[in-house]
């Protein structure tokens, strides 16, 4: 009798499998941290370099292009949070990337000794974060939170 009731509730399983997931391990905790303070020490970072463009559009442009990085990189930590897998690997990916432009990409050699140093500090943060989201506890809850 009820499926023939257009008033009764639907009996679809509507329930959100990530919701499933379990809380969230210590690692991906410790992880979201050091990515958020990685963030904050770009802030410097940008104010200091800022400093050395030449006034223009090149220097409007730089600035505007770092502010949406950051913006990105927030909402990849939000994303990670939220255990999206995706936002995890992209951000595995901008670490590497960091990492060989560090390594590879010569330094100016009017760079400050507090720029460089806060660069390798925020470059450390963000590979102690990947290794912590690519542990095992931390894989099996993107994993868990995926649905699989």
């Amino acid at each position: 009798r009820a499926m023939n009731d257009p008033y009764a509730p639907p009996t679809a399983n509507v329930a959100d499998p990530r919701a499933d997931r379990g809380a969230t391990p210590v690692q991906v905790s410790w992880a979201l941290r050091l990515l958020w303070a990685s963030l904050l020490l770009g802030v410097p970072l940008v104010v200091m370099s800022a400093e050395r463009l030449p006034d223009g559009p090149a220097a409007v442009f730089a600035i505007v292009f770092q502010l949406l990085i950051f913006a990105l990189v927030a909402w990849l930590n939000i994303c990670i949070g939220r255990a999206r897998n995706w936002a995890r690997i992209v951000t595995l990916l901008f670490t590497l990337l960091g990492l060989a432009m560090l390594l590879f990409m010569p330094t100016p050699d009017d760079t400050p000794v507090i720029e460089r140093l806060v660069s390798g500090v925020s470059s450390v943060l963000d590979v102690a974060a990947m290794l912590l989201l690519f542990s095992a506890p931390a894989s099996r809850w993107f994993r868990a939170a995926a649905g699989g």
